[in-house]
């Protein structure tokens, strides 16, 4: 089952085919501020979600698969009379992506994998940390988030800008986040990485110790020719922060002529 995404749970900018922005595990949309900004002075425009459970959508009773998540994404697109465009997708949301690449590639034009993965752990550790949100809530996954989702140089110089994601991540649902965690549980796409069509970019943060280099760089070996660019300094939300960097390299990725809507059947 799948689900529309409100209104006030998508912010979209400009006109033209669109860079759809898709965040991580237990953020809001709000992480790609920064870099919608960017990609706007760039003339490139922009449609950011929350996905299921996250920010302002949803957080229906679970369970949760990536590719129900997928559908909302699709669903909202179809809703906004969007049949094509240019997907960014970070973590989870690089999961959600890749699915989306894989199922609807008519509605890809190009793909940039954000800190993602095939496949991301094992069940086991997924299922305990579902068990744990849904029992005590977020708060107890906000520490920790300095030197994993920024750098420690970059939270010491913007504390501000730490305790805005300790915030947001206390903020997230506890079932939302629960069903996401399951859904990552079960995904792996490491078998169908070769049915990618649109053009991929795989970026990675060297600081980050939840995707590192040597396993994006393992992703985007699997993914036909696929471009993969380590960014340093960096952790795992690479938009918050070096948003003009990643809004440069998503805009010359999908404006680039290899870029492409494939015909459906092909």
């Amino acid at each position: 089952m799948f689900y529309e995404l409100a209104n006030d749970a998508v912010l979209r900018f400009g006109t033209g085919r669109p860079v759809v922005l898709l965040g991580a595990l237990g953020s809001a949309r709000s992480i790609w501020d920064s870099t919608a900004n960017a990609l706007h002075e760039l003339a490139v425009s922009t449609i950011a979600m929350d996905l299921r459970g996250h920010g302002d959508s949803p957080a229906p009773r679970g369970p949760y698969t990536v590719a129900a998540l997928a559908a909302d994404v699709l669903s909202t697109l179809d809703r906004l009379d969007v049949p094509h465009v240019d997907l960014a997708g970070l973590s989870l949301g690089g999961a959600v992506a890749q699915q989306i690449a894989i199922s609807a590639p008519e509605r890809v034009a190009s793909l940039t994998l954000l800190s993602t993965s095939s496949r991301f752990g094992n069940y086991e550790a997924w299922t305990e940390r579902a068990l744990l949100v849904r029992e005590s809530g977020t708060a107890s996954l906000a520490e920790g988030l300095q030197g994993k989702w920024i750098t420690h140089e970059y939270a010491r110089r913007f504390p501000a800008t730490l305790d805005r994601l300790i915030q947001m991540i206390q903020d997230t649902d506890r079932e939302g986040y629960a069903g996401c965690a399951e859904a990552l549980a079960q995904w792996d796409s490491t078998n169908h990485l070769s049915e990618i069509k649109a053009p991929t970019l795989v970026l990675g943060g060297v600081n980050d110790p939840s995707t590192d280099p040597e396993s994006l760089a393992l992703l985007a070996s699997r993914i036909p020719e696929a471009r993969h660019v380590v960014i340093e300094p960096g952790a795992h939300l690479l938009p918050v922060e070096r948003p003009v960097l990643v809004a440069t390299l998503i805009a010359e990725h999908a404006l680039t002529p290899s870029a492409y809507v494939s015909e459906p059947g092909k």
